[in-house]
């Protein structure tokens, strides 16, 4: 069995049509990965609840920026490395009848023990900025929660974790309990907005908190390492198609 990764491949985009490519055609875009990993493996895909990969689409220094995130080995094989292809260098997307250039790959992949290890090794500090870069929600009871809730985070990251292994890591009533707990937001700076799909209009939101953690020291570098594979696989619902794209710093940004 192939050593579990986190490999986040990075395409920056040129669309003669669009000079900036918006966060509601990352829906599109994930039709565009669809095409491109074969039918066998998006009809595996398809098929899971909690799918090993996220992507979102970013408008950073007048560039954009497609990034495309995966959290264990068999979706990086099945995905990331299908579309290192040199012949993926170009893609056109129907629905708007547009031809998109790929102009620049970048790939990175360290292996998921690099977290243990850090978690062991390196005591966490106790504050933390989460910045949500693409809308992002919350979904229980059939009912949106657009408010960055910490059972919410915690919860979903916890779940996602779990699902990108094959030995279950998180079920731990307990630790979420205590995690919960024991973080508070101290500050935040948020927008709600909407993120369109197929003619609905989820209710979410953008922006940043800044959370700190109480506690003993274990479960801050557990926070610390949940936090960090969210980076990969995102927060929220829809991460597949572009929500709940994650960034996070140690310590308060000013």
């Amino acid at each position: 069995m192939q050593e579990d990764v986190l490999s986040e491949l990075k395409l920056e985009l040129q669309c003669d049509e669009w000079d900036k490519i918006g966060f509601n055609k990352s829906s599109l875009l994930h039709g565009i990965i669809m095409q491109n990993i074969g039918s066998d493996y998006a009809e595996v895909l398809h098929k899971q609840n909690l799918r090993p990969y996220s992507q979102c689409i970013r408008y950073e220094s007048g560039k954009n920026i497609w990034y495309i995130k995966t959290f264990n080995y068999t979706a990086y094989e099945g995905i990331i490395l299908k579309l290192l292809r040199e012949d993926f260098n170009k893609f056109r997307i129907e629905h708007n009848d547009v031809e998109v250039v790929i102009v620049k790959k970048e790939i990175s992949v360290v292996s998921k023990k690099t977290l243990f290890e850090k978690f062991y090794s390196e005591d966490a500090k106790r504050i933390f900025t989460i910045e949500f870069k693409t809308p992002t929600s919350f979904k229980k009871d059939g009912r949106y929660f657009f408010w960055p809730e910490i059972s919410n985070i915690y919860g979903s990251l916890m779940r996602k974790y779990d699902a990108s292994s094959e030995e279950s890591m998180m079920d731990y009533e307990d630790t979420f309990n205590q995690l919960v707990e024991n973080t508070s937001i101290i500050s935040y700076n948020l927008n709600t907005t909407n993120f369109s799909l197929e003619g609905v209009r989820i209710p979410s939101f953008m922006g940043n908190i800044v959370v700190r953690i109480n506690g003993p020291q274990t479960m801050v570098n557990f926070a610390r390492m949940l936090f960090e594979f969210g980076e990969y696989s995102g927060v929220g619902i829809k991460t597949a198609i572009g929500m709940g794209c994650l960034q996070i710093t140690e310590g308060k940004v000013r």
